[in-house]
């Protein structure tokens, strides 16, 4: 990848720029004590892991707000049901977990993210998230202060499709009026942003788990963004 020839950078929001915490486990579990249900947090983390990873195979069209929640909801029910956990109210449940996760203080940037932004700016770049999210995205970062960092806000509930999806990507290139070549996007999703990302051109860099690739990251993998702000610094304009 020439950097170099990089002129707008996209980033995922979800598990790549913010970061649940102190962990979907623990937020789970306190939502579920809220509601009289107990589980142990490597158990939740299972569960949770187990249907989400499920569920997120399954391509999803036609995007929305009303399908978001709906997502969301037969997530929690799922993860439930595994866990052998039945709420007397799961509607009132569920509308907690909702709410608590759109909470700033529920989520934390990631390690030198903000810095890596800003030299993506400083260099004349254009940012923008791309997230398979819903409006509550946007709560969040107005609440951490942080909207104006971007160029633009993409989020897939309010475009109507969502990542890998090609037409998301191509909506994004007519937004800022640039070629497929000129992007590059960051996410830690294989299938939603590396592959996605590069079916349709762009450059794009895997956020990968630290502990499991330091030793043997590919060429298009970094392990956080201070790599990514090295690499931009490394560019001559």
């Amino acid at each position: 990848m020439d950097f170099s020839k990089i002129r707008a950078v996209t980033f995922d929001a979800g598990g790549t720029l913010l970061q649940p915490y102190p962990s979907v486990a623990h937020i789970y579990g306190q939502v579920m004590r809220d509601h009289g249900l107990i589980a142990d947090l490597s158990e939740i983390k299972s569960a949770f892991l187990s249907i989400y990873q499920k569920r997120q195979r399954a391509p999803r069209q036609n995007i929305s707000e009303n399908s978001e929640w709906e997502w969301w909801r037969d997530t929690v029910k799922e993860i439930l049901d595994l866990l052998n956990l039945q709420a007397n109210d799961f509607d009132a449940l569920y509308q907690e977990m909702w709410g608590t996760f759109s909470e700033a203080r529920c989520w934390r940037i990631a390690d030198h993210a903000l810095s890596a932004i800003q030299t993506m700016k400083r260099l004349g770049m254009k940012t923008a998230i791309l997230s398979n999210w819903d409006k509550r995205l946007r709560c969040i970062l107005t609440e951490m202060n942080i909207t104006e960092l971007f160029d633009k806000i993409f989020i897939s509930s309010e475009i109507g499709v969502e990542k890998p999806n090609a037409k998301i990507f191509r909506y994004v290139e007519k937004q800022f009026d640039l070629p497929s070549h000129c992007f590059l996007h960051i996410g830690d999703s294989r299938i939603h942003d590396f592959e996605g990302a590069k079916k349709v051109g762009w450059n794009v860099l895997l956020l990968v788990d630290k502990g499991s690739f330091e030793k043997d990251l590919l060429s298009n993998e970094i392990n956080g963004f201070r790599e990514l702000e090295d690499m931009a610094n490394n560019i001559t304009r």
